[in-house]
């Protein structure tokens, strides 16, 4: 789980903790989040964004009554792009989407199934560049898959 700051001069990594195995366990989150509250001292937090999980939400509260603080506490936006980007590959709404992210995902099966394709698309094409980003969800892997096809087009 990393940590960032936002101030007048931009975003910087405060710091990073290995959070494998107990992600959702709400005591071990509430001190690791307490600690990174007591480290930045509490006036300088305004807003705290977290996951949507339920566990970030009642953690997120709990931090806000232990340290008596009224930081703003928002969720990230992640949630609601992958809501809106699932909507929008939805074939019933948009028939145009849903065939042209087929067409992109034959497109990048032939490629990456063919290892002389892909060794010449790196090669010549793509500056050793893939065309397929995963993200964590399905729907914005689609988008950017596209993204990258049109940026290699030739």
């Amino acid at each position: 789980m990393n940590f960032l700051a936002y101030s007048s001069r931009g975003t910087v990594f405060f710091k990073s903790n290995d959070t494998l195995g107990f992600w959702k366990d709400k005591e071990t989150l509430l001190e690791m989040f307490d600690e990174v509250v007591k480290e930045v001292r509490q006036e300088n937090i305004i807003q705290f964004v977290s996951d949507n999980e339920l566990a970030f939400k009642v953690v997120g509260k709990a931090l806000q009554q232990r340290n008596n603080t009224c930081f703003f506490l928002s969720f990230s936006v992640a949630y609601y792009i992958n809501s809106m980007l699932e909507n929008i590959s939805n074939p019933s709404y948009f028939m145009m989407i849903d065939e042209t992210t087929i067409k992109a995902r034959n497109m990048t099966k032939f490629i990456y199934n063919h290892a002389w394709v892909l060794v010449l698309m790196r090669k010549d094409f793509t500056n050793e560049n893939d065309l397929c980003h995963f993200d964590i969800t399905r729907f914005a892997t689609y988008f950017l898959s596209i993204q990258y096809l049109l940026k290699f087009k030739k």
